[in-house]
C-alpha cells in the first residue's frame, strides 16, 4: 500500500502547488498515486478560485470592473464587465462561496 503524501499549503505559492500536482501526476505509478495527484490539483484549483474572487472583488472596489447593474460608480469610459473578461456570474459566485467556506474553516481552526 502506498503511504499518503501530506498536502501542505502554508508558505507555498500557487505556481508551486500546481507544479507539485503536475509532478505527482507525472511520477504516479499506481491508481492511488494518481488519486493523490488529483487531490493536489483540486486543492490548487480551489485556491485559484479563492484568489480569483479576491482579485475580482478588489478590481470592482477600485472601479476597474463594473459591479452588477452599472450603479456601481464605475466611470462610463470604463465598461469592463465580467462578460468582457470571459467570465460568467456563476463562476464568480462559486469562487466567492469557496472563499467564504475557507474563511469559516480558518476561523474554526483559530477558535478550537
Amino acid at each position: 500500500m502506498t503511504a499518503l503524501v501530506p498536502i501542505a499549503v502554508a508558505g507555498e505559492t500557487l505556481p508551486g502547488l500546481i507544479d507539485r500536482a503536475a509532478s505527482m501526476l507525472a511520477s504516479a505509478k499506481t491508481a492511488a498515486e494518481v488519486l493523490e495527484a488529483r487531490e493536489a490539483a483540486g486543492l490548487a484549483y480551489d485556491i485559484t478560485k479563492r484568489r480569483f474572487a479576491d482579485e475580482h472583488d478588489a478590481a470592482q472596489a477600485r472601479g476597474e470592473v463594473a459591479k452588477r447593474g452599472w450603479e456601481s460608480g464605475v466611470e462610463k469610459r470604463n465598461t469592463t464587465t465580467a462578460a468582457h473578461l470571459g467570465l460568467r456570474r456563476d463562476q464568480i459566485h462559486d469562487a466567492r462561496l469557496i472563499r467564504i467556506a475557507e474563511t469559516a474553516d480558518e476561523i474554526g481552526e483559530v477558535l478550537s
